[in-house]
């Protein structure tokens, strides 16, 4: 079980999906990504229940929003909308990867084979992912 914190979700996806790797590693990825986005589509929809549930609505039930398309929140509600959000931001989240296992393997050797540079972000997202990974399949030899 991968897990991960919220708003990591975006990035580390953007990351994988957009490395050049081969057979086994490319495929374990793809599944990765798939369900990165899936947990990703989850999180969307509780931010925007969030929003929801904190904005301001017209008689048509409808958000009402700003000149520069901001939602306005409700009266005195930006200091539980901003607490609300950061909580979400901050909760773990878990991928389960049982059935790709024996693949995760592959992923985890060819992103430790990488010969490639990285920005200061994309060596932050590289790294964090390597440790879940490691982290994961080393579990799992235990």
């Amino acid at each position: 079980m991968l897990s991960f914190k919220n708003y990591e979700l975006k990035p580390f996806g953007e990351f994988l999906a957009n490395l050049q790797l081969k057979n086994k590693a490319s495929r374990a990825r793809s599944k990765l990504v798939q369900k990165i986005e899936s947990k990703l589509q989850e999180y969307s929809n509780d931010q925007n229940e969030i929003i929801e549930k904190y904005g301001e609505h017209d008689d048509s039930g409808n958000l009402i929003r700003d000149g520069n398309g901001q939602v306005i929140w409700r009266d005195g509600k930006i200091n539980e909308v901003n607490k609300a959000l950061q909580e979400l931001n901050e909760e773990q989240t878990y991928l389960n990867i049982d059935e790709y296992r024996p693949n995760i393997k592959f992923l985890t050797v060819a992103l430790d084979s990488l010969d490639q540079e990285f920005s200061a972000q994309e060596a932050t997202i590289y790294d964090r992912i390597m440790d879940i990974l490691e982290e994961e399949t080393k579990e799992k030899e235990d």
